[in-house]
């Protein structure tokens, strides 16, 4: 027996996945729905997304012009996608959901010293290795402060090199991959979470962390100032900027009246995004 959807939604445009939600869609006659989803639309700070855009070869770009309705998770990827794409329809705007209520269970994590956090695949374009340059400024200034790395990818190693050559093996500790319910005890805990992309569609971690009441920090590129309102519901720093980010997260760490003050306008403009 066939199947049959009542819409397609393909969310993100890697090939071959906008031909074959396209097919479907006029297999059934349902609407066609395109999701930008940020790593995959062409970014000069994103080698990965430009690596993939080569592969297209008319199977992405031909679907999405014919789509009967296109969104994305930031104004960021909206300005991405129309360099890439010309004679493109109107993109809508749908920021990343969170699911509120499984943050809200979570138990805070209580460990013997005070930490900041990222969760990141641990890319280039991630930019962790800018954040433990910047922690690095930290610690010259603050101490009994560690970092706490989640995740893993390809520059690992690189970073841990990193991590021992600033001589900061004890106050840097890589968690690797770990469960969601595991990461949000973890940002329950923390003072701050850090996003230190150099590319980045949006961020949901982002929201994540504002549900967590974690005081959310993150770079000036792509999406991240949508996700993160800078002096309302966190603090934005200019990309690539060691130092600027590590004055943020020094103002994070002794500033508490202004960090409540942020955390608790984030909490409350995040229910928005709930599930």
């Amino acid at each position: 027996n066939d199947i049959k959807s009542d819409v397609v939604h393909v969310i993100g445009v890697r090939r071959p996945m906008p031909l074959v939600g396209l097919l479907l869609a006029r297999r059934w006659n349902v609407p066609f729905i395109i999701n930008f989803s940020g790593g995959d639309i062409p970014d000069p700070n994103n080698k990965e997304s430009l690596r993939i855009w080569k592969e297209e070869n008319g199977t992405v770009i031909e679907p999405i012009k014919q789509a009967d309705k296109l969104i994305s998770f930031s104004k960021g990827i909206n300005r991405l996608a129309k360099k890439s794409i010309l004679k493109l329809k109107k993109i809508d705007v749908v920021y990343a959901g969170i699911d509120l209520n499984r943050i809200k269970r979570a138990r805070k994590k209580d460990l013997s010293f005070d930490y900041i956090i990222t969760a990141r695949r641990l890319f280039f374009d991630k930019g962790v290795d800018l954040l433990i340059d910047a922690f690095s400024l930290v610690k010259n200034q603050i101490e009994g402060v560690k970092l706490l790395i989640v995740g893993d990818g390809p520059e690992r190693s690189n970073l841990e090199r990193q991590t021992k050559d600033l001589d900061l093996g004890k106050d840097i500790i890589f968690k690797g991959t770990i469960e969601l319910d595991e990461l949000f005890s973890y940002l329950k805990g923390a003072i701050a979470h850090i996003c230190p992309s150099r590319a980045e569609g949006g961020g949901t971690i982002n929201f994540e962390a504002q549900a967590a009441g974690c005081l959310a920090i993150g770079s000036n590129t792509g999406g991240i100032p949508e996700y993160i309102r800078d002096g309302v519901t966190g603090l934005i720093f200019e990309s690539e900027d060691k130092n600027d980010l590590s004055k943020k997260i020094i103002i994070s760490i002794k500033n508490a009246i202004l960090r409540n003050k942020l955390i608790k306008k984030a909490q409350k403009e995040v229910e928005k995004y709930s599930w």
